[in-house]
């Protein structure tokens, strides 16, 4: 008997996920936050770009916005005008990983903020991270998690 190839497989799954009314794993997402265009809004909230707005070009690179179960928020490569202030709003937001990195390691900071909505920082396997690369990142919010991290 004949092994099916990768993409039979995901047919295959897809048709049995289907069949059974299961919905198909889904897979996490890379979000890289557009460094070129939107930076230099300040640090306060009412500065602040928001996490799920639209804008042209979109505030995240391809329009890939994270918010999910081991998704990855990217700030970098970065070299900002200023500080990056983001609020999610009254939105909840899930990360499993949150980055950021900028050029300059004294000056400039990350600041995330919420009207209403929570940070969880989730993965399927390990523990979710916040990583500040030579520099930081303040988060204004409430942080919810139970892998170690919160």
């Amino acid at each position: 008997m004949k092994t099916p190839t990768a993409p039979a497989k995901v047919m295959l799954t897809a048709a049995i996920c289907a069949l059974l009314g299961l919905s198909q794993p889904s897979h996490a997402v890379t979000g890289t936050w557009d460094t070129a265009n939107y930076s230099g809004a300040g640090s306060t909230i009412g500065s602040a770009y928001n996490w799920f707005g639209t804008a042209s070009p979109p505030y995240w690179l391809d329009n890939t916005v994270p918010n999910g179960i081991d998704d990855v928020a990217n700030f970098f490569p970065g070299n900002f005008i200023d500080h990056i202030a983001v609020n999610i709003g009254t939105t909840n937001l899930t990360l499993g990983s949150l980055g950021y990195r900028d050029s300059d390691v004294v000056n400039r900071a990350l600041y995330l903020y919420s009207s209403g909505g929570t940070y969880t920082f989730a993965t399927t396997s390990g523990t979710p991270d916040i990583t500040a690369y030579t520099i930081r990142i303040q988060v204004n919010a409430a942080l919810h998690g139970t892998q170690g991290m919160c």
